[in-house]
């Protein structure tokens, strides 16, 4: 049996065999969505229904919500105002992107929120030798 961070599976009547951790990191959640219904066993493909999904999400989805609402209420008491920061300004158009019923938020959102794309990146960021 191998010590370099795997693990034994034991079957009787056979040397114990390696498993490497990484088969292990795909193993687990495989069986795990297999087990709770998620991953058919005929088909090995995950299958979702929207309002299973909502029940599972749906304390996390209202939790973040709420506390999104009470640090923007936490500006809001705030001396001066955050409405002309650019950073508030993409806030507003993520809370936009959440409100629109459109295909792939997570995304638009990440896009809102990233740089756009500069050749010369690493010319600005490294420094030069």
């Amino acid at each position: 049996m191998r010590s370099n961070g795997g693990c034994a599976r034991a079957v009787p009547g056979r040397r114990p065999e390696y498993i490497a951790p990484s088969a292990i990191v795909v193993v687990v959640p495989y069986l795990l969505l297999r087990e709770i219904g998620l991953m058919s066993r005929h088909d090995d493909t995950i299958q979702t229904d929207a309002i299973d999904v909502f029940d599972q999400e749906f304390l996390t989805i209202r939790a973040k919500l709420l506390e999104v609402a009470a640090t923007l209420d936490r500006i809001g008491r705030g001396a001066g105002t955050a409405k002309d920061d650019p950073r508030m300004m993409n806030v507003q158009r993520a809370i936009g992107v959440l409100a629109a019923e459109q295909p792939e938020r997570a995304e638009q959102i990440q896009l809102i929120f990233s740089r756009d794309y500069d050749d010369q990146w690493q010319d600005k960021l490294l420094p030069a030798e």
